[in-house]
C-alpha cells in the first residue's frame, strides 16, 4: 500500500509539473481554443454546437468537462467571448461553466451578456465575475491579477453582420502574447490603428480568409507580424483549394482542422 501511494504521488507530481510547463493552444472547434501557459488556462469561445454542420463543434464530452471543470479543463480561470453567434457561443453552456467554476472570470460583449440573461436563470449569480466590453473603438483593458487582456471591437466579416459586436483579444501571460482575431473583416486601416506590430506577438490565430489572398497576407505580414501564425474557422468539408491557397501564401502556418489538435507557441 505504501508503494502504491508513492507511485500515485509521483504520477500526480509529474502531471502537475507537465501542466505548469505546458505552452500550448488546443483547438476545440471552429474558433474555440484552450490556451495554457505557466499553469494558467483560458478558453476562447469553445462552448457551442454548430447546428449547420459546416464547422467543427467541440465534442460533447469535452464540453461537459469544460463546464464541470474536469481533467484538462480543471482550473480554467478565464473565458473570453468573441461574439454571440451560435457557432461560437452557447449562452446556457457558458452560464453553467461560470456557475460551476467559482473562480473563473469572463470578458464578453453586451450581446453575449443579453443572450445569457434571456436564456438562463443563472446570470445574476455570476454577473459579478463578468466584464462587459463597451462597443467603442480602440483597445479596452480587462486584466486579471496575472493575465493581461486587451480587447478591441472589429467589424465582423460579411456585410450581413455589421451590427454584430465582434471583438478580438490580445492575451499576455508571462512573457508570451497570443492574438485571437475572431471573425474580423480584413481592414488594413483598422489593423494599422491597433498598432499590433509593436506588441511582439508570439502567436496570431486568424480566420482562414486572412491566409488565402494578398490583402489578408498584407495584414498578417505587415500589420500583425507574429512569430507564428495559425488559421481557424475552416469549413470541415471541401477544403482542398483553400488549403492549397493557404500553403502558397503561408507555407509555415498551422491550420486548425481537427478538434483536439495542439500547437505550441
Amino acid at each position: 500500500m505504501r508503494y502504491s501511494k508513492s507511485i500515485l504521488f509521483i504520477i500526480l507530481w509529474v502531471l502537475s509539473i507537465d501542466s505548469a510547463l505546458s505552452q500550448t493552444v488546443t483547438y476545440l472547434g471552429n474558433e474555440g481554443m484552450l490556451i495554457e501557459y505557466q499553469g494558467k488556462k483560458i478558453i476562447i469561445d469553445g462552448l457551442f454546437d454548430d447546428i449547420s454542420g459546416r464547422f467543427d463543434s467541440p465534442d460533447y464530452d469535452v464540453m461537459d468537462d469544460i463546464i464541470a471543470g474536469r481533467g484538462e479543463y480543471k482550473n480554467v480561470e478565464l473565458a473570453l467571448i468573441t461574439h454571440a453567434h451560435p457557432d461560437h457561443f452557447d449562452a446556457p453552456s457558458f452560464a453553467r461553466f461560470m456557475f460551476n467554476n467559482k473562480k473563473a472570470k469572463m470578458v464578453a460583449t453586451l450581446q453575449a451578456i443579453d443572450s445569457m440573461k434571456l436564456n438562463t436563470d443563472l446570470y445574476d449569480s455570476i454577473a459579478n465575475r463578468i466584464a462587459v466590453t463597451r462597443w467603442t473603438k480602440g483597445w479596452q483593458i480587462n486584466d486579471t491579477e496575472d493575465i493581461g487582456i486587451k480587447s478591441a471591437y472589429t467589424l465582423h466579416a460579411g456585410k450581413a453582420f455589421t451590427k454584430v459586436q465582434n471583438q478580438m483579444f490580445l492575451i499576455t501571460i508571462g512573457d508570451k502574447k497570443i492574438l485571437h482575431v475572431a471573425d474580423t473583416q480584413m481592414d488594413v486601416d483598422y489593423f494599422d490603428d491597433l498598432r499590433l506590430i509593436y506588441e511582439d506577438i508570439d502567436l496570431a490565430i486568424v480566420p482562414f480568409w486572412f491566409l488565402t489572398n494578398l490583402f489578408g497576407a498584407e495584414i498578417v505580414d505587415k500589420h500583425i507580424e507574429a512569430k507564428k501564425v495559425a488559421g481557424m474557422h475552416l469549413p470541415n468539408k471541401d477544403n482542398e483549394k483553400t488549403l492549397e491557397k493557404i500553403n502558397s501564401f503561408f507555407p509555415k502556418a498551422t491550420v486548425f482542422s481537427e478538434p483536439g489538435q495542439k500547437i505550441s507557441f
